[in-house]
């Protein structure tokens, strides 16, 4: 039995249309199991949003990352809001994410930049004011 061959993306030829979608949604495909996850949980998080289950998403996304704070897998957590496309999540779940990555920000290289690009999606989509009072406690 012989295997298909793998493109230069990584991903076999069989899945060609999964691997394309998947390389829009979250970039190129992760080298690690963890790495694997972190893509899953995103297009999890984006489809829930999509659907308009914002809540279920917030919920997903404040599990996942507390989760990975309480075993101390920082880099993970680090990787996981670095991939995240935030005009492709709802402004209630990016608040959450800056909420509990707030303790954690020590840790987590890749947050300043999370911040920024939620800061400029929070301020089209809810306006500068209230997205000033809303951000002043998760910087």
């Amino acid at each position: 039995m012989t295997r298909p061959a793998t493109s230069s993306t990584g991903f076999r030829a069989t899945n060609s249309a999964r691997a394309t979608r998947l390389y829009l949604l979250v970039g190129p495909p992760a080298e690690t199991p963890a790495g694997q996850l972190i893509s899953q949980e995103l297009l999890q998080l984006y489809s829930l949003c999509e659907a308009g289950e914002e809540q279920r998403a917030l919920e997903r996304a404040i599990a996942t990352l507390e989760k990975m704070f309480r075993t101390e897998r920082f880099e993970e957590a680090d990787t996981l809001i670095a991939r995240a496309d935030v005009e492709r999540l709802a402004p209630r779940v990016l608040l959450g994410m800056l909420t509990i990555s707030y303790h954690a920000k020590a840790r987590l290289k890749k947050r300043p930049e999370f911040l920024a690009g939620a800061e400029a999606r929070l301020r089209r989509a809810l306006g500068s004011d209230r997205t000033a009072l809303l951000l002043a406690s998760r910087r």
